[in-house]
């Protein structure tokens, strides 16, 4: 599968030292895939044209979800989205415009992302090839303007699980570009490649803007959810090194 090569060097152009990496792994991850249909007693019966309607829609869908995960949609992913459909599914200009289409639609009026993931995940359940391919996109989409987001990271692995592809190959993927505590910026509010101090900084705002005695006179459901969000802060504040 040449193209897993060629957009894994894409991605390491783009990103520097951290996108060789990644895009090494990308690579390999699709290279050494076997490109091969399963045969697969359970796959679902289904009528083929519904079938490739559902491979289209639901994968530039979803790609809109993922570009989208880091909190926007930016020139590199759009850019990585062209040059994939034109290179590595070799897509005229039509289906490419369609694309488009289906891409704006969800930013719009978005359907929901586990949906649409089990549809595509199920109608394609025998055919890996089909399934390694979609991810490869995925994963191209959310490494190419850098870090991943914790969202993104979550969107990949429920995909990576859906496809029944190994997670083991994500873990290796996403351990070289997802920030080290990515997660708990994400739970202090604070973007994923943000400082040591900024989160600590983000804590502290967090103890004080939910501690009771700032509260005042609050609901029930108002008082319970800030004593949560102050649990969780001060979960992830703790992973943090001292």
């Amino acid at each position: 599968m040449w193209y897993g090569k060629l957009l894994g060097g894409s991605l390491g152009m783009a990103l520097g030292p951290l996108g060789a990496a990644a895009g090494a792994a990308i690579g390999h991850m699709f290279i050494d895939s076997k490109d091969k249909v399963e045969p697969d007693p359970k796959a679902v019966p289904m009528d083929p044209q519904e079938r490739r309607q559902i491979l289209f829609d639901n994968t530039f869908a979803l790609a809109a979800e993922i570009a989208a995960g880091d909190g926007s949609v930016s020139q590199d992913e759009i850019d990585c989205l062209r040059l994939y459909m034109a290179v590595a599914l070799s897509m005229g200009e039509d289906s490419r415009r369609q694309a488009g289409v289906v891409f704006n639609q969800q930013r719009q009026t978005p359907r929901s992302f586990t949906a649409m993931m089990n549809e595509l995940a199920e109608a394609w359940r025998h055919d890996r090839k089909q399934r390694v391919k979609v991810m490869e996109l995925f994963v191209s989409l959310a490494l190419c303007d850098g870090p991943l987001s914790a969202r993104q990271d979550r969107q990949l692995r429920a995909l990576f699980t859906a496809f029944r592809l190994p997670l083991s190959q994500w873990d290796k993927i996403a351990s070289r570009a997802l920030p080290p505590f990515a997660a708990e910026a994400e739970i202090l509010g604070c973007p994923p490649e943000a400082s040591l101090e900024e989160m600590r900084s983000a804590w502290r705002e967090i103890c004080k803007s939910c501690h009771p005695d700032r509260l005042g006179h609050v609901s029930d459901e108002e008082r319970l959810a800030a004593t949560d969000k102050l649990q969780r802060a001060t979960e992830a504040y703790r992973r943090l090194p001292q």
